[in-house]
């Protein structure tokens, strides 16, 4: 852990954190993910002009009006075959087209190494915006990894929201964990005299930048600047399947949440008990989505005091990957052939996840059989039932993701329990942005902030706990 916790007066501000974005695209997973270890071929070195032509190719073979996913499958490497087959990516551009529109063709290519492999970049226009097709190959030329990267709009830079005043706190990096798997954080701490509560932000699923960033929306670094203006220090990090992606991706069909999510934010924990200027026996966990979902666990673990729970799923995670399909479909009143069919294929995926007719080394919809079986066997629910704890559970009513039947099932169910507090919000949707109508994928690319109510009523709890 790099940062000095024996002294709370001296602080060397942060440089500015690197910005990188990664939206899942297919609903809560990642889009597509594959195990980049495939058998040993014999090494080939292609020229970085061959792995261009390559990529283009895969691209151009995914956007053609015809069927030719069995063409891009023939690209891939035996695991990435074994792991995204031919009906999965039949269902990639289409999920691509009706979340960011008209398909309007490729704009530049570039290439780069991580990690060991080769990875290259194609950039492709969309009626919404542009995202990268991250293609990653290994020694042989064959594709082992793929990932849809949207990227922010160079007009959408970042402003923070008017409840974040800057000069009443202190940004210095951190370094959550250590040795291969060690995770680059920002501790923003109040201006005064400590010890201060203090919060660790968890995202939700799929990798996550320290800012939980979606399009040009950072709700969790609108959340630190708010409540580290109102006295509560504030640690939020890269989460291990983004910094460490092509590490992580290898080892897709062994990942349990443990590894993705729980154990980092259990060190993260750590790390703020052994800073100086942090109240020891006030350290919370905030976790938003599958954080949330994951909270109770990460508090077995790292015993804080309280959790702070915004839009977590009661339910299963393949429940929810159903539900979302289904509105996503029907929110214009239409269900199209091919929507049908990706609703009948992700069903099938979701059926099998709760049947536990994973095969070992099989990967379905971008996470692994450990994966599922580890959150199958998991119920939050009972988990916060047996703990006394204080909890706060916000949900926003126009969340599709993480929906009112969720925030219902925890209201319900831990309605007998003492330090529980529930709110909703009704013009707020997954991001707890405000807005009006139904919600829809292309409201996170819209510009907002985490609403200031939500921040005020987290900060308050805080304070009388």
């Amino acid at each position: 852990m790099t940062r000095n916790t024996t002294d709370c007066t001296k602080r060397i501000p942060a440089r500015s954190a690197r910005v990188k974005i990664a939206l899942a695209v297919l609903l809560i997973l990642t889009t597509l993910s594959a195990a980049a270890c495939s058998p040993k071929p014999k090494p080939v070195e292609l020229a970085d002009s061959d792995l261009k032509a390559r990529a283009e190719t895969l691209i151009t073979l995914l956007s053609d009006s015809e069927d030719m996913s069995a063409d891009v499958v023939e690209m891939f490497s035996s695991q990435m075959a074994r792991s995204v087959p031919t009906e999965t990516v039949k269902e990639l551009w289409p999920g691509l087209v009706s979340q960011f529109g008209e398909y309007k063709g490729q704009r530049s290519v570039s290439v780069t190494g991580e990690a060991g492999y080769k990875t290259v970049y194609v950039t492709c226009a969309f009626e919404t915006g542009n995202v990268n097709c991250k293609v990653v190959f290994d020694k042989a030329g064959l594709v082992a990894g793929l990932w849809i990267v949207p990227i922010e709009s160079e007009t959408s830079e970042y402003t923070p929201p008017e409840y974040a005043d800057a000069r009443s706190f202190t940004e210095t990096q951190v370094t959550i964990g250590q040795g291969e798997w060690q995770l680059p954080g920002l501790l923003a701490v109040p201006e005064g005299d400590g010890p201060f509560p203090a919060v660790v932000l968890v995202h939700g699923s799929g990798p996550n930048d320290m800012d939980e960033t979606i399009g040009p929306n950072k709700p969790f670094k609108d959340l630190a600047g708010g409540l580290a203006s109102q006295g509560i220090a504030v640690l939020r990090y890269e989460k291990r399947t983004y910094e460490h992606q092509a590490r992580m991706t290898q080892l897709t069909p062994s990942i349990t949440v443990h590894e993705e999510t729980i154990e980092d934010a259990a060190l993260a924990v750590s790390l703020l008990r052994s800073d100086a200027c942090i109240d020891p026996d006030r350290v919370f966990v905030l976790g938003h989505s599958l954080g949330g979902m994951l909270s109770p666990r990460i508090a077995a673990e790292s015993q804080p005091a309280g959790l702070v729970m915004l839009a977590a799923n009661a339910r299963s995670l393949p429940d929810l990957v159903e539900e979302q399909l289904n509105y996503l479909a029907t929110v214009d009143g239409t269900v199209s052939a091919e929507e049908a069919s990706q609703i009948a294929s992700v069903k099938a995926a979701c059926d099998k996840i709760r049947a536990g007719q994973l095969e070992k080394s099989e990967v379905v919809l971008g996470a692994g059989s450990a994966y599922w079986a580890d959150l199958m066997a998991y119920d939050p629910v009972a988990m916060a039932q047996s703990m006394e704890l204080p909890m706060l559970i916000l949900q926003g009513e126009r969340d599709y993701q993480v929906t009112m039947t969720d925030f219902g099932l925890w209201q319900e169910s831990l309605k007998d329990s003492s330090d529980r507090t529930f709110k909703s919000y009704p013009t707020r949707n997954h991001l707890f942005i405000a807005g009006t109508g139904k919600s829809v994928p292309a409201e996170y690319e819209v510009p907002g902030h985490v609403d200031e109510e939500v921040v005020d009523d987290i900060a308050q709890w805080i304070k009388n706990q």
